[in-house]
């Protein structure tokens, strides 16, 4: 996989940044609440996070659920943009899963598709070009809001390698087949392509393209105010990929145990791989060993979601894939039981 600009670390979806007036105690209060507010949409996947009864008292009494915090100056960009001063907040990634479940909101577990985006705009200024400069204000929006909503981003080098694959032409085209040829270098399952242009009279007409694994999603938007474009672009992902992925909190770990057979167990340090990997996902309360075989092993778990949203989650991994082909909804129902259990391959 080639190293390009990254936007995202794991680590950052219990933290925030937010801008504070003043050191003072009123102030930090404000700063708490208004970096906790951030914490549950990018930990929920959900914009409308804070605003359950739960969240709104949680977030009125923030401090209880921090770590630790401190400030940090503005650099001379963001003073020029009339900030002065930020804090830093780190979260109870405890306190707020269990907020988070007692609420009924969802937990988009850390492990989250990384989108690739490509963008090229046309402007009176410049023309029509790729965006190549990470710094560029549109790519760079895009960027701090893929990071407020916990979305890892990333830009392409745009090397020459890039440039013999994915022409100007055809990304303001948004050739569906060029982008993702181009991509398939940057080993990602998740493309962004944006296509921007502005008017004399300083409208901007926006449309975007997210390709992820077989499905592809179009929408666009049409606005005199630049700044509301990086939400334009990124949000509709994100809601997206969360609704794919998030896994609800309050999910009852008591369900019926549903039956699974893997694939492949062929010696002991593979089981123990296997059966650790499977306790880890955030889809499974709990896996147990039932019984093992020459080159396959059978135990039960307790899912936290459907086969569906599991089988996703799966695909991000890529150590399992399903044995099982196509199937229907009926045979969904059915799915774990022990005349019809789930079968997957371990692959690594």
């Amino acid at each position: 996989m080639f190293c390009a600009t990254s936007a995202w670390a794991a680590s950052n979806n219990f933290a925030a940044k937010v801008p504070a007036a003043s050191q003072s105690a009123s102030d930090r209060r404000a700063a708490l609440s208004q970096a906790l507010a951030h914490v549950l949409v990018k930990v929920s996947g959900d914009l409308d996070a804070p605003m359950s009864e739960l969240g709104a008292k949680a977030i009125a009494n923030a401090d209880q659920y921090v770590l630790q915090f401190r400030y940090l100056q503005a650099n001379e960009q963001e003073r020029e943009a009339g900030i002065s001063l930020f804090l830093k907040a780190d979260f109870d990634p405890g306190r707020v899963r269990e907020l988070l479940k007692n609420s009924g909101a969802t937990v988009w577990p850390a492990n989250r598709p990384q989108v690739l985006i490509w963008a090229i705009a046309d402007t009176p200024e410049e023309g029509r070009n790729p965006i190549t400069d990470p710094e560029h204000p549109l790519v760079k929006a895009m960027l701090a809001r893929a990071a407020e909503r916990g979305l890892p981003a990333l830009l392409p080098l745009w090397d020459l390698d890039d440039q013999l694959i994915l022409s100007n032409e055809a990304l303001w085209a948004l050739d569906d087949e060029a982008i993702m040829a181009a991509s398939a270098r940057y080993d990602v399952n998740t493309v962004l392509a944006a296509r921007y242009s502005k008017t004399s009279s300083e409208r901007w007409f926006a449309n975007w393209q997210l390709h992820h694994i077989d499905e592809l999603n179009v929408y666009e938007t049409q606005t005199h105010d630049a700044a509301v474009l990086a939400a334009a672009a990124i949000d509709p992902a994100v809601d997206y990929l969360a609704q794919r992925y998030a896994v609800s909190a309050s999910t009852n770990a008591d369900n019926a145990l549903q039956v699974v057979h893997l694939l492949g167990v062929n010696d002991y340090a593979s089981y123990q791989r296997a059966l650790k990997y499977f306790n880890a996902l955030p889809l499974v309360s709990e896996a147990k060993l039932v019984a093992m075989r020459r080159d396959s092993m059978v135990f039960n778990i307790s899912l936290a979601g459907s086969w569906v949203q599991l089988n996703n989650a799966l695909a991000l991994d890529r150590k399992v894939a399903p044995a099982m082909g196509e199937l229907d909804a009926l045979a969904l129902s059915v799915l774990g039981s022990p005349e019809s259990p789930a079968r997957y391959r371990w692959l690594r």
